[in-house]
C-alpha cells in the first residue's frame, strides 16, 4: 500500500496514559523492541511517580529494556511545574548528540578523524556554548560548502586552521570565547577570505603581526580580535574595507603608531573613507604618537575608544567635525587641543 519503504526505529510505551490511566504492555513491547534493534523510550510522565509505592511495582517489569525512561516529578511530587526527570540507560548516547562529530553531520564523503577529505557536508556548522574541551576540529576546512560556522564558547583549544581562510563560500566564522585558540595572525589572515563578513576571535591566542592583505577582505563588516596577543602596527590598507561596521582591536599588543594615512578608500563606492564603520575600539594597548588626521573623516562613526595606550599630542580638529560620534574615550593619554 505504501509508495515508499519506512524505516521504524523507535517504540515508546506509556505508563499510565493521561486521559485513562492505561498502561502497555512493557515487557513484551521491550522485548519486540530488542529483537530489532529499536530505541525502547517509556513514557511515564503521568503514572511513573506512584511507581514508587511497592504495590504498583509489577507495572515496571520489562524496564530493564528500556533505552530510556522518563516521568513528570511535579505531577505526584509536588515539585515545581515542568519538573521532568530523563533516564537512559547509556549516558552516552545522550553525550554523543552533542559531539563535534555527531552522526546527524557526517556523510561518506568525509571522516571526522582528522583525515577529512573534500565533501559537500553542509552549509552551517552551529555548535556554539557547548564543553567540547577538545582541540580544534580541522576538518571544517575540508567542508567546501561551508558558509556560516558558529563554535564559540566551546572550549576549544589548539591551532585555527589556516585552511578556514580558503573555504570560497565562508561569509560568517564566530570562534570567540574559546580563550585557548591559537594562530599567527600574519599567516591566518593572509589567505583569501573570499566571502567573510564576520570574523570574531575574541578572547583567545592569536598572536604576531596584522598582515597588510587583511585589506583584501572587501566584504568584511565585523572583524573581532578582541584579547588576543596581536602585536605590531595597524596596517593602512584597512582603507579598503569599505563595509567595515565593527572593528575591535581592543586588549592587545598592537604598538607603534596609527598609519599616518589609509590606503584604498578610492575604491568604495562613496569615494570616503571607511563610509560604513560605526565602531572603533582599539584600547588597552600600546599605540603610541599622535592621533591621525583620518580619525575625523569616518563619516557615520559611532564609538571610537583610544583607552589606555600611550598616545600624545594635539586633537585633531577634524574629530569635531563627526557629526555622529556619541562616544569618544582617550583615558590616560596625553592629549591637548590643537592650536
Amino acid at each position: 500500500m505504501w509508495s515508499q519503504v519506512y524505516c521504524l526505529f523507535f517504540l515508546c510505551a506509556t505508563v499510565g496514559a493521561t486521559p485513562s490511566g492505561s498502561t502497555d504492555p512493557i515487557e513484551g513491547l521491550g522485548l519486540l523492541a530488542q529483537k530489532y534493534g529499536l530505541w525502547f523510550h517509556i513514557d511515564a510522565a503521568y503514572a511513573g511517580s506512584a511507581l514508587i509505592c511497592p504495590e504498583l511495582r509489577h507495572y515496571l517489569i520489562g524496564t530493564e529494556h528500556a533505552s530510556s525512561i522518563s516521568m513528570n516529578l511535579h505531577k505526584w511530587f509536588l515539585t515545581n511545574l515542568d519538573c521532568s526527570g530523563l533516564w537512559v540507560k547509556n549516558r552516552s548516547d545522550l553525550l554523543d548528540t552533542l559531539s563535534m562529530t555527531a552522526e546527524v553531520i557526517r556523510n561518506d564523503a568525509a571522516c571526522f578523524e582528522g583525515e577529512a577529505s573534500d565533501g559537500k557536508l553542509t552549509s552551517r556548522a552551529e555548535f556554539n556554548f557547548n564543553t567540547f574541551e577538545s582541540t580544534f576540529p580541522n576538518w571544517l576546512a575540508n567542508v567546501s560548502s561551508l558558509e556560516y560556522a558558529d563554535l564559540s564558547y566551546c572550549n576549544l583549544n589548539g591551532r585555527i586552521s589556516l585552511g578556514l581562510s580558503e573555504l570560497p563560500s565562508l561569509s560568517y566564522l564566530n570562534l570567540a570565547g574559546n580563550n585557548n585558540l591559537s594562530a599567527s595572525s600574519h599567516k591566518l589572515f593572509g589567505g583569501s577570505w573570499t566571502n567573510i563578513k564576520v570574523l570574531d576571535f575574541s578572547p583567545n591566542k592569536l598572536h604576531g603581526k596584522l598582515p597588510d592583505t587583511i585589506g583584501n577582505m572587501t566584504f568584511l563588516t565585523n572583524f573581532s580580535l578582541m584579547s588576543n596577543n596581536i602585536n605590531g602596527g595597524i596596517p593602512s590598507s584597512i582603507g579598503k574595507l569599505c563595509n567595515l561596521v565593527d572593528f575591535d582591536l581592543s586588549g592587545n599588543n598592537l604598538t607603534g603608531s596609527l598609519p599616518e594615512k589609509l590606503v584604498g578608500s578610492q575604491s568604495c563606492a562613496s569615494k570616503t573613507l571607511l563610509p560604513s564603520l560605526v565602531r572603533l575600539w582599539l584600547s588597552n594597548n600600546k599605540l603610541v604618537g599622535k592621533l591621525p588626521n583620518w580619525l575625523g573623516h569616518i563619516p557615520n562613526l559611532l564609538e571610537l575608544s583610544l583607552n589606555y595606550n600611550f598616545l600624545e599630542g594635539p586633537i585633531p580638529d577634524s574629530l569635531g567635525t563627526l557629526k555622529k560620534l556619541t562616544d569618544l574615550g582617550w583615558t590616560l593619554g596625553r592629549f591637548f587641543p590643537a592650536l
